[in-house]
């Protein structure tokens, strides 16, 4: 046995030997020709660095490729999720239009029936004696009219079926977003029922003095949120400045019990919709690490049992620190415990709080948007090193900042 291996391995040997022998590269040059000795180790060493070399190449390539199929992915979701939006919207005016014609024409076909007559004759039938027969005033055309109608009332029938259709999808995706909605305010500890009741009131409003979450009173008349009678006082920014057209006032009590419901069910969604789109629910430092929990822990500086009323986020040095949801900016200035400091009111009572940071800017006063930069990340005020604190409040009572970060992350998820 010890032979055999003996006699393979010096078999091996002399099979790399002879394959890689001595070799000389030869270099000609002006006049000149220059021999460079290449060792069989050098040789073994130039392979194994090629294939290092093709094998990283071949890895960082499928690495791009990957990643870059997941962004794709991505992006084509965003687009889906924009699509349907903008499909639902779709659907929903057609669906308007269609019941609104349905309600004024298509209850009373014996009704529609006679206005097609007069107008394809000239003949005004409710002018007609009952001593004067209809066919013979219209003479030969009664029996094309006849048909007309029947395939007029034919498309009726088909439109009210499409529409039947229509408003059970609909129905079906409002409850669908309806539920997710709830579920992504009840995730964050808020009770959607309150902030619906709140949602047009001055509670809702940035910057408002009474924002209590635990009054059930709606008693408020300046509408945060936009109604039908206030729907067209909504900002420009929502709805473009390029419109027009005449005022043709909504009038809901046309419509059936069904439809009603349909149409109260559409809009309680877009408020809900409208409220998750108030809270703050983003991220407020990109790529950042938490460095400090909610609650009770450990003073960093002096070792004693403390209650810390935020989450410290530790991102890359000189990060941008960005507002996690539109609002009014109420302090922004500097205090001795939490440095530089801007506290954003967002409406329903909820003020978000942004402190430590090396620079602000943002002054008190200031309507910021949702991912507007605010600061750059720092270490003011009683601080260890630079990060930053943020603090979620309710009518100045601190809660816990992760609650609605996960909700916001659930929200990623859901477009």
């Amino acid at each position: 046995m010890y032979s055999k291996k003996t006699g393979f391995a010096k078999s091996f040997t002399t099979s790399l030997k002879r394959f890689f022998r001595k070799r000389n590269i030869i270099i000609i040059s002006d006049h000149k020709v220059d021999h460079v000795p290449l060792s069989g180790i050098m040789q073994i060493l130039l392979l194994v660095g090629t294939i290092g070399l093709f094998s990283g190449v071949s890895y960082i390539t499928g690495s791009y490729m990957t990643a870059r199929s997941s962004i794709r992915d991505k992006e084509r979701k965003l687009a889906s999720s924009t699509i349907e939006k903008a499909h639902i919207g779709e659907e929903m005016d057609v669906l308007k239009r269609d019941l609104r014609r349905l309600s004024e024409n298509g209850k009373d076909l014996s009704a529609y029936s006679k206005l097609i007559i007069d107008e394809h004759t000239g003949v005004d039938v409710h002018s007609l004696g009952s001593a004067t027969p209809a066919p013979q005033v219209l003479g030969q055309d009664t029996d094309g009219l006849a048909n007309h109608i029947t395939y007029l009332e034919g498309r009726i029938r088909d439109i009210q079926d499409e529409n039947d259709h229509l408003v059970m999808a609909i129905r079906e995706r409002t409850d669908k977003k309806i539920d997710s909605f709830e579920d992504i305010i009840s995730s964050t500890g808020l009770d959607s029922e309150k902030l619906e009741r709140m949602a047009n009131t001055d509670a809702a409003k940035p910057g408002s003095s009474d924002s209590d979450l635990s009054d059930s009173s709606s008693s408020r008349a300046v509408p945060a949120f936009p109604t039908t009678e206030n729907a067209s006082k909504k900002d420009s920014h929502v709805h473009g400045e390029n419109e027009g057209g005449p005022f043709i006032p909504y009038d809901i009590a046309s419509f059936n019990d069904t439809d009603r419901d349909l149409i109260a069910n559409v809009d309680r969604m877009v408020l809900l919709h409208d409220i998750v789109e108030q809270l703050p629910l983003s991220q407020p430092i990109n790529g950042a690490q938490t460095t400090g929990p909610f609650g009770k822990r450990v003073d960093p500086l002096n070792g004693r049992w403390a209650i810390h009323p935020g989450i410290d986020l530790a991102g890359p040095l000189g990060s941008k620190i960005y507002s996690t949801s539109p609002g009014k900016v109420i302090a922004a200035s500097h205090r001795p415990a939490y440095g530089n400091m801007v506290d954003i009111d967002h409406g329903f009572g909820i003020v978000t709080r942004y402190a430590h940071m090396s620079k602000i800017l943002v002054k008190e006063g200031d309507m910021v948007r949702k991912g507007q930069q605010i600061g750059v990340e720092g270490s003011t005020g009683r601080s260890t090193g630079p990060h930053l604190h943020y603090e979620v409040r309710i009518n100045d009572r601190p809660v816990n900042p992760v609650k609605f970060l996960h909700a916001g992350d659930y929200v990623s998820e859901a477009q």
